[in-house]
């Protein structure tokens, strides 16, 4: 970390430690030979540089600034010096602030017969301020006057060298920094205090308060976000972080602690764009198995989500599996039926599908909906909420579509039931194991009435899934993003292109899946992979 000071219009850089306070050189020609003396610790304005790297994410990055007052401060930074005559005709130097100022201290490189006169707005004083026996501090010879607040002092040399009082002229300004800004780069304030520094009662570092020796913690990790997160840009960018004051004082910026991670831009196939189409409902999978071992373990993603979904969706979009615990042969007078359980988000129906073979030949059958009563059985059939005749001819499981010929409403609190009716040939529709989501089946003729399945069963589940759309105040989104093994996030990408935050990302993760509750395409692009710094 550098810091540097300004004086007399030219900065000089120094090298410091973010835990210690800075040591500062000053520019040789702005006050001359310091002949081993001390140099003024008060400055209008410090400056510190640090080095992000570009693509860096700044969780969190933390300051400590200090502003308090100063010992002494070189006149020809906080003032406008120039020759000028006294009262008495003698020669003398104007020290022209430009604002009001209080000083208490005149600290000069020799004794002399010295008179200071203060500004009284239209002329000086006539009468000089009181003068203390000089003493020597450091180097310079120090002369005590009343507290005085002035735009101008008027300093008569008493045959002094000119030029060298006004390059060794140091001052006391015993007020507090105020109104500080913090700036990156020259830019806008990312942080301001207004008024006077108000110094505190205690030691410990605070953000809303100073401490006792006129420091306090500042956050710039919201403003670092303007000049990192570049996922292309691995190098490091060097920033100047400037500190100011509208009163001269003791001031240096500190770096107390920070922590970043860092972002990679992922390829496939030497394209940062991946296009996924899903034919129908399901997952496919993405994987991150490009990660070199130097980027250190994966944290989280960030990527973009484009495309534009139908509003149908499909649930569940995967499964139900066959649990290889039964399955129901259908036809010739035999039919089944089982709740429309896991359908939350939808409020109409537009189909079924379910999971059939045919047993022979090809097969005709199709889907009647029937009410539920307080018992959980199918009561009566609902006449108008039946598919079309679906015909079928596969001897091997496929999922079958019975569409309704116009959506019907449905309430997911109260399901109804879907009764499978063949028509023609027989079916074979392979159960589930059971779990929390339902799916009771019962059997029994076309037209019922329906039973239970015989016990020697044992407990199982219908398979299905649910065709419908959900209501336009309460959108269910078409996608489901996660990691391998975990439940994924709701997302419903834009035809703009969405972005997405995964975090955190579970140990050993090497592959991200995409789940569609619908038929569309979907293109990630822009994917970043999140490692620590």
């Amino acid at each position: 970390m550098k810091q540097g000071i300004q004086v007399g219009g030219k900065s000089s850089q120094v090298t410091g430690i973010a835990s210690l306070q800075p040591t500062y050189s000053v520019a040789a020609h702005a006050v001359g030979t310091l002949f081993g003396h001390t140099p003024a610790d008060g400055h209008s304005r410090v400056t510190t540089e640090i080095e992000l790297p570009a693509n860096a994410i700044v969780k969190t990055y933390d300051l400590v600034i200090t502003a308090t007052r100063a010992d002494r401060v070189v006149a020809a930074e906080v003032a406008d010096l120039r020759e000028a005559i006294s009262p008495s005709n003698s020669a003398a130097v104007t020290v022209d602030f430009g604002k009001l100022r209080t000083v208490n201290k005149i600290l000069l490189p020799q004794t002399g017969t010295y008179k200071v006169y203060a500004w009284l707005g239209m002329k000086f004083d006539p009468t000089p301020v009181t003068l203390s026996t000089p003493q020597l501090e450091v180097g310079l010879y120090c002369y005590s006057i009343p507290e005085t607040r002035s735009e101008r002092l008027l300093i008569e040399l008493g045959g002094a060298d000119a030029e060298l009082f006004m390059a060794k002229l140091e001052l006391s300004l015993p007020d507090l920094p105020a109104d500080l800004s913090l700036r990156i780069n020259g830019g806008t304030p990312v942080w301001q205090h207004p008024g006077t520094v108000q110094l505190g009662s205690t030691d410990a570092l605070r953000y809303d308060s100073w401490t006792t020796d006129g420091q306090r913690l500042v956050s710039i990790a919201s403003a670092l976000a303007d000049y990192s997160g570049d996922a292309t840009r691995p190098e490091g960018r060097k920033l100047m972080l400037e500190l100011t004051s509208s009163v001269p004082g003791r001031l240096s910026i500190a770096e107390s602690g920070k922590e970043l991670q860092l972002l990679h831009r992922l390829s496939f196939n030497k394209s940062d764009t991946v296009e996924l189409e899903f034919l129908r409902e399901g997952s496919q999978q993405l994987k991150l198995d490009g990660i070199p071992i130097a980027w250190g373990a994966l944290q989280g993603l960030h990527l973009t989500l484009g495309g534009e979904m139908p509003l149908s969706r499909v649930l569940p979009p995967e499964g139900p599996e066959d649990g290889d615990i039964g399955q129901l042969v259908l036809g010739n007078g035999r039919a089944a039926c089982v709740r429309l359980d896991g359908g939350a988000g939808l409020v109409e129906l537009t189909g079924v599908r379910l999971p059939l073979s045919v047993v022979a030949g090809s097969a005709e059958a199709r889907v009647m909906l029937w009410q539920n009563n307080k018992n959980d059985s199918p009561i009566k059939a609902l006449g108008k909420a039946a598919s079309e005749p679906v015909n079928m001819g596969n001897n091997e499981e496929e999922w079958v579509s019975f569409l309704f010929s116009k959506p019907v409403p449905f309430d997911a609190g109260e399901p109804p039931w879907a009764a499978l009716i063949v028509s023609r040939g027989e079916v074979i529709w392979s159960l589930a194991a059971p779990d929390n989501t339902g799916y009771p089946v019962r059997i029994g003729s076309p037209e019922g009435p329906w039973r239970e399945l015989p016990a020697v069963l044992g407990a199982v589940a219908g398979r299905l899934r649910l065709l419908g759309l959900a209501a336009d105040t309460q959108p269910l989104a078409p996608l489901l993003v996660g990691w391998d093994n975990a439940a994924g996030q709701p997302v419903t990408p834009t035809a703009k292109g969405l972005r997405l935050e995964l975090l955190p990302a579970p140990a050993n993760a090497n592959q991200l899946v995409i789940t569609s509750r619908t038929a569309g395409t979907v293109t990630l692009s822009e994917v970043d992979a999140i490692t620590n710094a």
